[in-house]
């Protein structure tokens, strides 16, 4: 299990992008051309990406198929 600490590291990003979601959009539309509101939108979301795969860290769910070879461990 990750530490608190380490934890709210995996936030950060989330946190970085929602604190400059102006800027970011901004420079999305020069990069792209879309529309300021378009990209202001899906800049909005970025944030809530970053913070559930950062969430995701400590979450020890699913499977895998066992591998029968001496290098992969």
């Amino acid at each position: 299990d990750l530490p608190r600490a380490d934890l709210a590291k995996l936030f950060e990003p989330g946190d970085l992008v929602v604190a400059n979601a102006g800027r970011l959009a901004e420079l999305e539309t020069r990069d792209t051309g879309k529309i300021i509101r378009e990209t202001r939108a899906q800049i909005a979301y970025v944030g809530d990406y970053y913070r559930y795969y950062g969430g995701l860290a400590d979450k020890h769910e699913g499977s895998h198929v066992p591998i029968d070879k001496a290098d992969m461990d």
